[in-house]
C-alpha cells in the first residue's frame, strides 16, 4: 500500500467495489465512506489554510473498530478491507500533521516524556478488528527495549552510541503486517513516533 497514491476526497468519492455473495452490506459501506470523504475534505481545507471544523468526522480508531453487517450480496470484503487499511494510514498521517501544525501556530511544540526500556516492556495497546499482528509488535517491543537499554548504557559511560537496526529514521517508517484482531494501528504508530524521538534525543544531547 505504501507505493499507492495518497487518498483524496475526490478519489474516495469515485471508488467502486466488486460485488460478491456474502459481502459487506453496501449501504453501510457507502455511508461510512461518505464520512471518510467529509473528513478528508476537512483536513484538506485546514491544510490549505481555509476554515474547517476542528472536530474530526472520522478517526483512524473508528475505522479500526468498524464492523459492517454481512449481506447475501454485498461489496467484496477483501477490497473494502484493503481500502480501510489505506484510509487508516492516510488519516493517521493527516491527523498527526494537523496536530503539529496546530502546535506550531500557538508556539508550543507538543512534548512527551522520555521513554525507558521498562516503558517498552510494559506497553499495552488496544485490540482492533483490523490491526497490526500482535506477535510482530510484541517481538519488536522486546528488541526495541534491548536496543534502548544499550543506547542508554553507552551514554551513561560517556560514549557516543552507535545506532543499530532501530534508527530514528527506521522507526518512523517501520511497518508491521495486518491481521484480524490486531493492535490498534494508530496507537502503535504514535508509540513508534515517541520511540523515534527518544532515540534521536539519546544520539543528540547525551542525556542517559
Amino acid at each position: 500500500m505504501a507505493d499507492q497514491a495518497r487518498l483524496t476526497p475526490e478519489a474516495l468519492n469515485v471508488v467502486e467495489f466488486a460485488k460478491a455473495l456474502g459481502g459487506y452490506a453496501m449501504h453501510e459501506v457507502d455511508t461510512f465512506l461518505d464520512q471518510a470523504v467529509q473528513e478528508l475534505a476537512r483536513l484538506q481545507a485546514k491544510r490549505n489554510g481555509e476554515y474547517a471544523p476542528s472536530t474530526p468526522r472520522l478517526t483512524p480508531m473508528a475505522i479500526e473498530h468498524k464492523v459492517f453487517t454481512k449481506a447475501m450480496r454485498g461489496y467484496a470484503m477483501p477490497e473494502v478491507d484493503a481500502l480501510l487499511d489505506r484510509l487508516t494510514e492516510e488519516l493517521t498521517r493527516l491527523h498527526r500533521e494537523e496536530h503539529w501544525i496546530a502546535a506550531s501556530v500557538i508556539g508550543r511544540p507538543p512534548a512527551m516524556p522520555g521513554l525507558t526500556p521498562e516503558d517498552l516492556q510494559r506497553k499495552q495497546f488496544s485490540v482492533a478488528m483490523r490491526g497490526y499482528t500482535v506477535a510482530e509488535v510484541d517481538a519488536f517491543l522486546n528488541e526495541a527495549s534491548t536496543e534502548l537499554t544499550r543506547l542508554r548504557a553507552e551514554r551513561g559511560r560517556g560514549f557516543r552510541p552507535t545506532p543499530h537496526r532501530l534508527t530514528a529514521d527506521n522507526l518512523r517508517t517501520w511497518r508491521f503486517s495486518k491481521a484480524m484482531r490486531g493492535y490498534a494501528v494508530q496507537e502503535v504508530d504514535q508509540f513508534l513516533d515517541r520511540l523515534s524521538d527518544e532515540v534521536t534525543r539519546l544520539l543528540r544531547d547525551g542525556t542517559p
